[in-house]
């Protein structure tokens, strides 16, 4: 059942007033506060990162997850009769929650694993709840939905190890330059080697994520025997616009 109803009365104009009266224009909103920042807690753990992330790396991760999701949806196709094509229904959020059961039951110890995008296991037996999403939720029968659980397998560990390849290319390297270019109502944060991977961002969370970084710097950068004193002294912090840029990139790509 719908939430409501659709109508065929006019309006009266209410919203406008509640939108000017709040001072929130057209197509904008204020969920976001630019000139909120973050308060950095006193106690920090520490990284568990041996290198940093890899801009390529979280790229390959993002793309391979929506990959496999497309790919999900044409494995149950291919395993289908033309006769019920037309009967087959998204199986929402099954992908999701197959990778939350995956990573609650196996954990990451070698390179070879990765994080976000399982490999499963030659041997490895079939996830009953992945299987049991697609026949509840898609509508596919048992025995097909075994097939393309088996079939995703394969392509899941595929994915996975092209993600170690890069990941140890990467630690060979480390060379990842990244560029911004500012226009008049936005910028564009590039990848240089690959200029299809591009972020778009409002000054406003621009200058907002800046700040951020650069109070997170000076946090980084005292001195050891200040955390022992009460008062802190001042220290000069210097602000690396490439390392900024690269985890500007990094930021809505980024696993945690």
């Amino acid at each position: 059942m719908p939430r409501h109803k659709t109508t065929t009365e006019c309006a009266t104009g209410l919203g406008s007033k509640v939108a000017r009266k709040q001072k929130v224009k057209a197509g904008k909103s204020n969920i976001w506060n630019p000139s909120v920042c973050y308060i950095i807690p006193e106690k920090k753990t520490k990284s568990s990162f041996t290198t940093p992330p890899s801009c390529g790396v979280e790229f390959l991760r993002m793309t391979s997850s929506n990959y496999l999701r497309k790919q999900l949806t044409k494995l149950r196709k291919s395993y289908r009769n033309d006769e019920d094509d037309g009967s087959m229904k998204p199986a929402v959020m099954a992908y999701e929650r197959w990778l939350m059961r995956y990573f609650l039951q196996n954990t990451v110890t070698t390179d070879d694993d990765d994080p976000i995008i399982p490999s499963p296991s030659d041997d490895m037996e079939i996830d009953a709840g992945f299987v049991e999403d697609l026949v509840k939720t898609g509508g596919d029968t048992e025995e097909t939905a075994i097939k393309v659980v088996e079939a995703f397998y394969k392509l899941s560990k595929t994915a996975a190890l092209a993600i170690s390849k890069e990941r140890s290319e990467y630690k060979k390297s480390c060379l990842e330059n990244v560029v911004v270019l500012q226009h008049r109502h936005s910028f564009d944060v590039i990848l240089s080697k690959n200029k299809d991977k591009l972020l778009k961002i409002n000054p406003a969370h621009y200058e907002k994520l800046k700040v951020m970084y650069t109070k997170q710097q000076s946090t980084e950068q005292e001195p050891e025997e200040n955390k022992r004193k009460e008062k802190e002294e001042k220290i000069e912090i210097v602000f690396n616009v490439a390392e900024f840029h690269r985890r500007l990139f990094l930021c809505p790509r980024s696993v945690s």
